[in-house]
């Protein structure tokens, strides 16, 4: 029985050793294709991008940057299927690539303003989603666990608090600093080790994987203080999006699905905004001990966009305004504009005649309009 029990105590080791190498392997395989994809793809723009990120990184606030799923697409077809249908083999490795490339162009770093950098460094994904571009009433089970993309309104906007990532803890008794990371059910990095950092050595000391307790006291019992000024924290948010009335079916209700924000994506948006989201789809697990099958949904997001209310503003080139004073100037000798300022007078009269042509008369309301609409 102790034979047996050893052979299979080895086989079980071996089998996790072999899976830790292979998922070694296909963490260095992303970072190298990802590498490869920003040095080429659009003669080097995004690696422009990640260029003028490094020059506003300074640990205290966070960078994102935006990649398009067509030029992941045109780069690497199966690349961009393994984004949208496996999406969390690849945001780690991705985003370690922008870490390291903006602690390049920063220079010398010490251990704390590297591990600072990390965890304000995001990747977003924009442009076409192809099948997983859905509303609220299109998100399934099967959709769970991959990238989506959802355009509806927002309703409702938490407010914005702040959620430990890292915090610092000083033991009087030692004379040492004790680090802690955090990661909930919301967090990407569900399968990276968790646990105490001392400073001293550098060793990480495994803990489970979902760390929710603060720690009051060290192994030994020892008081620890915590180091609020040294300690990570990022912004966070819950909004929902509901799907647009004109998209719901006659007789329906508008379905809305939550969405988390974190980060740079926090407070850019507010009720009533139309927005593009594209993140991770994914089912929180429960915290009593029901055993109820039915998990809240949300999503993850990477980006953020408004959708319908882009800046209108026109951008008038030098030939545009030499137009626009000939045709003002054609109605100068008129009788209607000779009481009104030079100039502007004409360009009001000329916009007055264009404007609801087909409406004859009413040159007053027709100005009132227009300069209601400047």
């Amino acid at each position: 029985r102790d034979v047996l029990f050893r052979a299979g105590r080895t086989r079980g080791l071996r089998e996790l050793s072999t899976i830790s190498e292979q998922m070694e392997a296909s963490f260095n395989d992303q970072k190298t294709r990802f590498a490869t994809f920003v040095e080429t793809q659009r003669s080097g723009e995004y690696d422009g991008q990640i260029r003028e990120l490094a020059k506003t990184a300074d640990g205290r606030t966070s960078q994102r940057l935006l990649v398009r799923v067509n030029d992941v697409r045109q780069f690497d077809s199966k690349l961009a299927a393994l984004l949208l249908q496996q999406p969390l083999r690849c945001l780690a490795p991705w985003t370690e690539v922008v870490t390291e490339r903006i602690q390049q162009h920063k220079g010398n770093l010490t251990r704390e303003e590297t591990n600072t950098l990390a965890s304000r460094t995001h990747i977003g994904f924009v442009g076409a989603f192809g099948s997983h571009h859905v509303s609220p009433r299109e998100l399934r089970s099967r959709q769970l666990g991959k990238m989506v993309c959802v355009e509806g309104v927002v309703t409702r906007c938490s407010a914005a608090r702040p959620k430990v990532v890292r915090s610092v803890h000083w033991c009087a008794a030692t004379q040492l600093h004790t680090t802690r990371e955090y990661r909930d059910s919301t967090a990407l990095e569900l399968d990276m080790a968790t646990g105490d950092l001392d400073a001293t050595t550098g060793k990480n000391t495994p803990r489970a994987a979902q760390t929710v307790s603060y720690p009051q006291s060290d192994a030994d019992g020892n008081i620890l203080q915590t180091e609020f000024g040294l300690s990570v924290y990022k912004d966070h948010q819950c909004v929902t999006i509901q799907e647009p009335p004109e998209s719901a079916p006659l007789g329906q209700l508008p379905r809305s699905v939550d969405v988390f924000l974190n980060d740079d994506l926090v407070d850019i948006v507010k009720p009533g905004d139309r927005v593009k989201c594209a993140g991770i789809y994914r089912a929180l697990t429960h915290n009593s001990l029901t055993s109820s099958g039915i998990f809240r949904t949300i999503i993850l997001a990477n980006s953020l966009a408004s959708a319908g209310h882009e800046d209108t503003t026109a951008s008038l080139t030098t030939k545009d305004v030499v137009n626009i004073r000939n045709i003002a100037k054609r109605f100068e000798g008129d009788s209607h504009t000779a009481a009104a300022q030079p100039g502007f007078g004409c360009t009001l009269r000329a916009l007055g005649i264009a404007f609801a042509p087909s409406i004859c008369g009413h040159e007053s309301i027709k100005h009132a309009l227009i300069l209601q609409l400047v």
